[in-house]
């Protein structure tokens, strides 16, 4: 009986949380969840953590490909140079910070 409510409740669920990262998804702009800086001129960061591997590596890429300049935090000091220095080759405007 438990298994059947859970069921039911992940059915009727679901389908509103999609809708709603559906409205977060055209609220922040076609390309996803990222936004281009908007000010043009102005320095705009994101922090990244987790930034040396997996998906908070792809993150990392992906905003240093929209412009942004990053704050790298992880635990290996030797990942976040490299991390950084890959980073330096996608733009040369783009600084970066590590923590």
């Amino acid at each position: 009986m438990d298994a059947l409510l859970v069921f039911l409740g992940l059915y009727v669920i679901i389908p509103k949380v999609w809708l709603c990262l559906e409205g977060v998804a055209k609220v922040l702009g076609a390309k996803g969840f990222l936004l281009k800086p908007k000010f043009k001129g102005e320095k705009q960061w994101a922090v990244v953590t987790g930034c040396t591997a997996g998906i908070g590596e792809k993150i990392t890429y992906r905003l240093a490909e929209e412009g942004f300049n990053i704050v790298l935090i992880s635990r290996s000091a030797d990942k976040l140079a490299a991390v950084a220095t890959k980073i330096a080759s996608i733009g040369p405007g783009i600084e970066t910070k590590i923590i």
